[in-house]
């Protein structure tokens, strides 16, 4: 774990450890705090041959899980789940959902959105915020936050190449049924694989921490928002492990101080 600021002035490094919660058995874990209370939390189970992403409900700050909805279920590579709820009380699921041949091999990618109106246990489709057939342009890690004027943001990683990914960002006004233009906010005009973004608010600013190999093997960087989202700048290095590769950030602030994530090997 480390502790960074946004400036990047001061950074410490340190191990965190705590009891293990059960949250349920799959992969990809998120969760976010419902206007009741609870905790709603989502991952990708995997049943009979099928990617099944769940979500599942505590009540206790999540001490303690119990299974609660389903959302979607197929035999493609159904995956990324991430929910959050809107202000009227509608919860959105955002995953990715890719058609795969008889080989194994991708044909279709797609960033989908399901709605929930009772609070993530029945859902139904409400849009797709972007689709491709080629097969070097994959769509991965969907993100949503709420935007200070109330209109959604969705994040997602967007293939180039197989060389080369960026950061993308699209605006919703009406709750995730249509989407605004593709925004490139992070790896455009360079030759990198970023992805795996992690955001958090930080006084006046977003910031986004991110895995990319622009300068060798995989660390972490990460860019600044002064306007919750309209413009993006301060590419800076967060992390470089001493071996191995630095990846799969995540980011929170801990009371005023920022706590960034990282898988390492």
């Amino acid at each position: 774990m480390l502790t960074v600021s946004p400036n990047n002035k001061k950074m410490e490094e340190f191990a965190c450890s705590s009891d293990l919660c059960h949250m349920g058995h799959g992969t990809y874990p998120r969760a976010t705090r419902l206007n009741d209370g609870s905790l709603l939390g989502t991952h990708t189970a995997l049943q009979n041959g099928e990617n099944v992403i769940v979500t599942t409900r505590s009540t206790d700050e999540g001490l303690n899980w119990r299974g609660f909805g389903e959302v979607i279920r197929g035999v493609g590579d159904i995956d990324n789940p991430f929910v959050i709820q809107l202000q009227n009380g509608i919860v959105l699921c955002a995953f990715r959902n890719h058609s795969k041949n008889s080989d194994g091999g991708y044909v279709h990618f797609r960033i989908t959105i399901c709605v929930s109106e009772d609070g993530g246990r029945c859902w139904k489709y409400l849009s797709t915020a972007e689709e491709s057939s080629h097969s070097e342009k994959g769509l991965w890690e969907p993100f949503m936050r709420l935007a200070k004027d109330g209109s959604l943001q969705l994040y997602y990683s967007r293939e180039n190449g197989c060389h080369d990914q960026d950061s993308i960002q699209r605006i919703s006004h009406d709750g995730g049924a249509t989407w605004g233009e593709v925004i490139a906010f992070s790896g455009y005009g360079i030759i990198a694989r970023d992805g795996m973004l992690g955001l958090v608010e930080f006084g006046n600013q977003l910031v986004a921490v991110f895995e990319t190999d622009e300068e060798g093997p995989m660390h972490i960087k990460s860019v600044i928002s002064p306007d919750d989202g309209k413009t993006w700048a301060h590419r800076q290095l967060i992390y470089r492990a001493p071996r191995g590769v630095a990846a799969a950030p995540q980011i929170a602030n801990c009371g005023g101080v920022l706590i960034a994530g990282t898988l390492g090997e």
